[in-house]
């Protein structure tokens, strides 16, 4: 059957543990793009006539995405959702400037 069976003893013991099931836990391998950056190199002969030797404009993202089947927040917790929030992504632009 797919539901836990009920144990007497789990109600008696002081930390409130359950045993585990397949009725809680899913199948938690995943795939993540961890971070990407892209960047551009701006050409000398823009910069030529402000004076600057070299300028870098760059993205950055961060935890972008899961490929996985887990249907929880978190497939990095391990196959059970502890009520923890996932991840957040994150994205930064910037610009390198040398003079």
């Amino acid at each position: 059957t797919p539901f836990p069976r009920y144990m007497w003893a789990d109600q008696l013991a002081q930390n409130n543990s359950f045993r585990g099931s397949t009725f809680f836990h899913e199948k938690g391998d995943y795939l993540a793009i961890r971070e990407v950056t892209l960047s551009y190199n701006i050409p000398q002969s823009i910069l030529k006539p402000f004076k600057i030797p070299s300028l870098r404009a760059y993205f950055t993202g961060t935890n972008l995405h899961y490929f996985t089947q887990y249907t929880g927040l978190n497939p990095e917790e391990g196959g059970t959702d502890s009520g923890r929030y996932p991840i957040p992504r994150s994205f930064l632009v910037g610009v390198n400037v040398n003079f």
